[in-house]
């Protein structure tokens, strides 16, 4: 059921009312019983909305996918981050994070200024979500040589403790794909007592 009351029903067959490519489904228009008007699949799926869209696969995605999307990117930082310019290491953190774009289409015609604004909008907070992304690499990378620095520690044994931490913090809240740091078994338990200790 589509906003208005419109209902999707099966197919009448023939082609669509809008713009006469081939029908998928019909639409029954609130208060005519008897009267269906074919949609093509584009505008079936601008009337009721797309069977995947966008928005549910970004609410699905857990703190623990987050966290662990993190991990692997000052994995990246802490052993080539020191040797390769900004934009190279943002295009290696998205690759192993496979990071992707999101796109809704819209079908209903937008006024000139609208369709300017969406436009420039988009392009801005694409824009913006780059810088963010290079301030917090640069903050992170900075973070995670004091604290190798401090304690002794290599960049590997520091993300293995950190990965070991949110483990236990995001329990049961999916697969945590951060492996064990180079030299280390994955769950030892010197690894463990050292992540309970740190708390």
């Amino acid at each position: 059921m589509a906003g208005g009351g419109v209902e999707r029903v099966p197919s009448p067959g023939g082609a669509c009312w809008i713009c006469g490519l081939p029908a998928v489904c019909g639409e029954k228009l609130p208060g005519r019983r008897h009267t269906v008007r074919a949609l093509c699949q584009s505008h079936a799926d601008a009337v009721f909305g797309l069977e995947d869209p966008p928005w549910k696969r970004l609410d699905a995605r857990s703190q623990r996918e987050i966290a662990d999307e993190w991990l692997r990117a000052i994995t990246v930082l802490a052993r080539v981050g020191h040797r390769r310019p900004p934009g190279e290491l943002l295009a290696e953190i998205a690759a192993v994070s496979e990071a992707g774009t999101e796109t809704v289409r819209l079908m209903s015609p937008l006024m000139p200024g609208e369709a300017r604004d969406l436009q420039e909008t988009q392009r801005a907070v694409n824009r913006l979500r780059g810088r963010e992304a290079m301030v917090h690499a640069a903050v992170t990378q900075i973070l995670l040589d004091w604290y190798a620095t401090a304690t002794g520690q290599t960049h590997d044994q520091a993300i293995q403790r950190l990965g070991l931490t949110l483990s236990e913090m995001f329990e049961g809240q999916g697969t945590f794909l951060a492996g064990p740091a180079r030299g280390e078994r994955a769950g030892s338990g010197s690894a463990r007592r050292s992540s309970r200790n740190g708390r």
